[in-house]
C-alpha cells in the first residue's frame, strides 16, 4: 500500500507541467516615419518649441524651429532626454514623459536615419 501511494504521488508530480508562457509579440513599427507630419507635431504639441524652451532661446544653442536644428541634436542626447534617463536633461522639461507611443515613433525615426520627409 505504501508503494502505491508513493508511486501515485510521484506520477502526480511528474504529470503536472507548467503551461508554456504566452508571449505577446511587440507591434512592428511603421517602416517610414515622416518628420513633417509625425515628429514635428510631437515636438510642437509637447511644447518643446514653445517660448519657454527650445523656441524661446531659453536653452542656449539648441532650438527646435526646423528639421536642421532638430537633426543637429546628438542622437544619444535626444533619446536620453525623451526617456528621462539619468544624467540627461528631461524633455519635456518639468513635465511628464512623452507617451510611449511618441517615444517609440521618435526612436523609429532616428533608427531610419532621421530623414527630412
Amino acid at each position: 500500500m505504501k508503494y502505491i501511494i508513493l508511486t501515485s504521488c510521484v506520477l502526480f508530480i511528474f504529470s503536472c507541467k507548467k503551461d508554456p508562457e504566452v508571449v505577446t509579440p511587440k507591434p512592428i513599427p511603421k517602416t517610414t516615419v515622416s518628420f513633417s507630419s509625425e515628429i514635428m507635431p510631437i515636438i510642437q504639441t509637447a511644447n518643446c518649441n514653445g517660448p519657454y524652451c527650445h523656441g524661446g532661446g531659453n536653452v542656449p544653442g539648441i532650438k527646435f524651429d526646423d528639421y536642421t536644428q532638430i537633426n543637429a541634436i546628438p542622437t544619444s542626447r535626444l533619446i536620453g532626454a525623451i526617456n528621462h534617463n539619468s544624467g540627461y536633461d528631461t524633455m519635456p522639461r518639468l513635465a511628464e514623459k512623452l507617451a510611449q507611443s511618441d517615444i517609440d515613433l521618435i526612436e523609429t525615426w532616428i533608427s531610419e536615419g532621421k530623414k527630412d520627409n
